[in-house]
């Protein structure tokens, strides 16, 4: 079956869009209190709608990585990048292709064409295995070290602006569900 179909039936939400919309209900404050809205009766399990929570969690999903990204480009990173670079900055010495392909969960081409990104960026240099120069290692560089640690610490500044408003029991609650939802994909966790 091909999503896309299924797809175009909903539209996009208005959150993920880059062009900056006033919200409806800061339009109208007269939107903001009605009587039915605490009348109304909460969702039971057997009102939500399966496929629309999923369709949310998707768009959600979309949302975050643009959102990542947008961060991540005024370093001059990809989350893909920073996935990559976290890789180099968590070993002491540099890693052989094939290893980091492992890592990152992907065929060897795509590290690859990784590694050429992130060595045209200054990030990251190839050299030669001194015990068999056949095994390329990838050498992670000042400045993407550099870069790496400016990544990181502008996605923690953004989720803790993002997650402030939650209280620690709702946070819990939320690491608990996500954890759900990968079992409830993959049969195991993700």
């Amino acid at each position: 079956m091909h999503l896309l179909p299924f797809l175009l039936l909903f539209p996009k939400p208005l959150f993920c869009s880059t062009a900056p919309q006033t919200p409806l209900l800061d339009k109208s404050l007269s939107l903001l209190y009605h009587s039915y809205m605490n009348e109304k009766e909460q969702p039971t399990h057997e009102h939500l709608n399966p496929l629309a929570l999923l369709q949310d969690l998707w768009h959600t999903s979309k949302c975050a990585e643009q959102h990542v990204d947008a961060l991540l480009a005024e370093v001059g990173l990809s989350h893909a990048k920073l996935w990559g670079l976290s890789h180099l900055v968590e070993e002491s010495q540099p890693l052989q292709l094939r290893h980091l392909a492992q890592r990152l969960g992907g065929a060897k081409s795509n590290a690859t064409q990784l590694v050429d990104r992130l060595a045209a960026d200054g990030l990251v240099q190839r050299v030669f295995d001194p015990e068999d120069r056949r095994n390329v290692l990838v050498e992670i560089m000042p400045e993407g070290r550099k870069r790496y640690a400016q990544g990181v610490t502008m996605l923690e500044a953004s989720a803790q602006n993002i997650f402030v408003h939650f209280p620690a029991s709702q946070m819990s609650q939320f690491a608990h569900l996500l954890e759900a939802l990968r079992t409830a994909f993959n049969g195991k966790s993700c």
